[in-house]
């Protein structure tokens, strides 16, 4: 399984004259990094008083995208 893996163990596999990992795999890979930023931007959005009326829908957004962090990760597999 590569999601507990080093990344280099994973560009290599892709990488190279191998079946897997493949396209979608990195497709799968690609929608992870997407959902990280997605959560990275939203956590450091919380607790900004600027955005405070916000605060329900960053955590919705916050709770969705961690969901799809680890689905899509799962599927890269």
């Amino acid at each position: 399984m590569y999601k507990n893996q080093a990344l280099k163990k994973y560009t290599d596999d892709l990488a190279a004259r191998l079946p897997a990992p493949g396209g979608g795999s990195c497709a799968a890979l690609s929608a992870c990094l997407g959902a990280c930023l997605i959560s990275m931007v939203v956590e450091f959005t919380l607790g900004k008083q600027k955005y405070a009326r916000y605060h329900d829908r960053l955590t919705f957004i916050l709770t969705q995208s961690e969901k799809f962090r680890r689905q899509w990760l799962d599927l890269v597999d």
